[in-house]
């Protein structure tokens, strides 16, 4: 997936979880997600960021790469160290545009998201990522540059 943030599509299925579970989803509906927003395990975020389009990989994670997604069920047991085994497809992706390439209501919208994400972060006790999220924020969020160059290109 490289440098874009917009990424979508994945099938997981069977395989061995070592203890943990056995995620699975059905290759006809495969799940879309976003980079980096939380939705999807933390070894599938990771994965995809280096697959190809129809690529395949097998990703055998542990504990603390798999259970602190949103619908991810909790490990088998208390203090267990059990992980996943996830078999994962990029069906197709969508590359994010560049900060430079955006308009001022579309880096003003990419702010908020991540702000959004960062206070997600915050509300589950992930304070590091929650810091890493609004310092995305602050990066993103539009200069008086760009509302200038953006007025100049209206008025001419």
């Amino acid at each position: 997936a490289g440098g874009g943030d917009d990424t979508e599509g994945g099938t997981a299925g069977p395989g061995d979880a070592g203890g943990g579970p056995v995620l699975e989803a059905t290759g006809a509906d495969p799940r879309e997600f976003i980079l980096g927003d939380g939705s999807v395990l933390p070894c599938i975020d990771a994965a995809v960021r280096e697959m190809k389009r129809g690529e395949q990989a097998r990703i055998t994670a542990s504990a603390d790469w798999a259970y602190s997604a949103p619908g991810v069920p909790p490990p088998p047991a208390a203090g267990s160290s059990a992980g996943v085994v996830v078999l994962l497809e990029l069906v197709d992706f969508v590359r994010g545009k560049d900060l430079w390439e955006m308009s001022v209501a579309e880096k003003a919208r990419s702010q908020l998201r991540r702000k959004v994400l960062g206070n997600a972060a915050f509300a589950r006790g992930q304070y590091e990522r929650a810091v890493r999220l609004y310092e995305a924020s602050n990066s993103r969020a539009p200069t008086e540059e760009d509302f200038d160059k953006e007025q100049a290109a209206k008025a001419a």
